[in-house]
């Protein structure tokens, strides 16, 4: 998609953080979440951090191979105009907003939004066909992690585990 060196996978982990749908009334536009943003920051998209990468690709825009990134695709995160306002006008939010990295699947809500989950729990990008809608945390209440590994203390009855992004509990 040309936005980092490395395409939509700039932490090596597109393999198990990566989410695609098709747009539901456009044959020729699909959605893609990848793994997170690419540094150095802030990146040619206005991000500052290692946020989510949300892009939406559209085949009825002629390609132009000399392109960088190419004309098909556009950011849905970060900044509309990115550094300068020169970088991809039609990408990014009305207020710089991201979601959480690690992208894992995506729908469409009744509404036209893009729900999408990821390694920090459930985002919601309101107008996805444009640079006017934001990303915001559906998450409320809900406590989410990802574990990748858990201990027993039975001396002192503690269970903590070791969680991807959000530290230990």
């Amino acid at each position: 998609m040309g936005l980092s060196p490395t395409g939509n996978s700039p932490g090596a982990q597109g393999g198990l953080h990566f989410s695609i749908i098709a747009h539901s009334t456009d044959p020729d536009v699909v959605y893609v979440g990848g793994d997170r943003q690419d540094d150095p920051f802030p990146t040619v998209v206005g991000a500052t951090d290692f946020s989510g990468s949300l892009s939406r690709g559209d085949t009825s825009i002629v390609a132009d191979p000399t392109a960088i990134p190419s004309p098909q695709w556009d950011h849905l995160s970060h900044d509309a105009g990115g550094l300068g306002g020169t970088f991809d006008p039609p990408g990014g939010t009305a207020s710089g907003s991201a979601p959480h990295a690690d992208s894992r699947d995506m729908v469409f809500d009744a509404a036209g939004n893009l729900v999408q989950v990821d390694g920090g729990g459930i985002y919601i990008r309101t107008s996805p066909e444009d640079n006017t809608g934001d990303g915001f945390s559906l998450n409320g209440n809900l406590q989410i992690t990802e574990m990748h590994d858990v201990a027993y203390d039975p001396i002192h009855d503690v269970i903590i585990s070791g969680n991807q992004d959000t530290g230990t509990t």
